[in-house]
């Protein structure tokens, strides 16, 4: 719950996360990952879609908070133009956890052509494999890493998502 005092602390921050001094974003940052879960919707709304650098400081704050009500943002991270922003949102990803799995296979079902989504899929689930969070039982991470066609990674996306179901 955000009173009325913290929003208006929330407010400021957000508004020195805006700065183009970057270590007076990088203070902000750290002070609002500090309150973490109640400043994600606020992080949600800022309108960071015109300057980078606030872009790169919402997903990397959206990471170090790891609240799985950011996947979907941190989804979104993934198929950015830039790749700096799809790292932080992969890195986002791994620090969230095994909750993140299903939804990244539910977005490379929607998204199977997306080239961005396919390598920060590959980047995130690699990572599970390696610390024993997720079994790729089907393959599915070297169909990310080669050059497959949609209906490939489906097909592996598919069984993988079966194999969660069960």
């Amino acid at each position: 719950m955000v009173t009325e005092i913290n929003e208006l602390k929330i407010k400021k921050l957000l508004n020195e996360l805006q700065s183009e001094n970057t270590s007076v974003r990088h203070n902000a940052r750290s002070e609002l990952v500090k309150i973490g879960t109640p400043i994600i919707d606020f992080l949600i709304e800022l309108d960071y879609s015109k300057d980078k650098n606030v872009k790169w400081e919402v997903m990397k704050a959206l990471g170090q908070i790891a609240d799985p009500d950011t996947i979907p943002l941190l989804l979104e991270g993934l198929c950015d133009d830039d790749f700096e922003i799809r790292w932080l949102a992969a890195e986002g990803l791994i620090e969230i956890g095994k909750e993140s799995v299903k939804p990244i296979l539910e977005e490379l079902f929607e998204k199977p052509d997306a080239i961005f989504l396919r390598h920060g899929a590959h980047h995130v689930l690699h990572d599970f494999v390696t610390t024993g969070l997720f079994k790729d039982k089907h393959d599915l991470i070297s169909v990310l890493n080669e050059v497959a066609t949609a209906s490939a990674v489906i097909v592996k996306v598919k069984e993988t998502l079966r194999e969660l179901d069960n």
